[in-house]
């Protein structure tokens, strides 16, 4: 909730130092820096926040026509332990991602445009969860130690068709913000293996079964994103 006070209050702002700009304040720059401030709020308020950055290179052919190059990424690990017991979790989260695309401009006034046209993407997500653990059972079983690791990995590229606006806020700053559609092919994978080490000092015996599953499905997937961020933009 405070991130979109933020947001919202972000808007206002634009609009209010837009208005005091003068028209011929405007000029068209080739080279177009993006950040999502989403982001940056989102880890401001979360440091453990796990939201990807966003990053957006646009070069702007004509007035009218930008092409667009875009890279996502996250890495995250965390490890936590349970002081009554001898258990150990560690989880593990990467994303990486990339897009290409073009977006045709039309200017509404020297301070707002509308802007609208579609990107190719490809995305993959990986998390690894492991758990060490080492627990007694009453005999015959003994010391029992479980080690599993869990690794779940998702791929998807397709096309994002967009429409956006933005307000300028100054001769090389403005804001956009905008919304879309996602069209992917998703594939999704998970290998799971579960190892139990058992020692029982009645029979003077060790085993170690270990237990296998994975699986790979494919679907695809149509969804609708709202919009949930604003784009602060730098040019030169």
């Amino acid at each position: 909730m405070k991130i979109k006070y933020s947001l919202i209050f972000l808007l206002l702002f634009a609009c209010q130092f837009a208005s005091a700009q003068s028209q011929d304040s405007i000029a068209l720059y080739r080279h177009h820096i993006v950040i999502n401030t989403h982001v940056i709020l989102d880890r401001l308020a979360d440091p453990a926040s796990r939201m990807p950055l966003h990053l957006m290179y646009k070069y702007q052919f004509s007035r009218n026509g930008a092409i667009r190059f875009g890279a996502e990424g996250m890495y995250a690990k965390s490890d936590s332990t349970q002081s009554y017991t001898n258990r150990r979790d560690e989880i593990t989260d990467f994303l990486f991602g990339g897009s290409i695309g073009y977006e045709w401009q039309r200017p509404l006034s020297k301070l707002f445009t509308l802007y609208y046209g579609t990107d190719g993407f490809y995305q993959q997500k990986v998390r690894n969860i492991e758990m060490w653990d080492e627990f007694s059972e009453p005999d015959p079983y003994g010391v029992i130690e479980k080690h599993s690791k869990d690794l779940l990995t998702t791929t998807s590229f397709g096309i994002r068709p967009f429409i956006g606006f933005r307000i300028n806020i100054g001769t090389r700053f403005y804001l956009s913000t905008e919304t879309a559609f996602h069209l992917s092919k998703v594939k999704s994978s998970q290998d799971l293996v579960l190892s139990l080490k058992t020692y029982s000092p009645e029979y003077d015996s060790f085993g170690n079964p270990k237990t296998y599953i994975d699986y790979t499905t494919n679907k695809l997937v149509f969804s609708y994103i709202p919009i949930t961020f604003v784009n602060l933009n730098w040019t030169f």
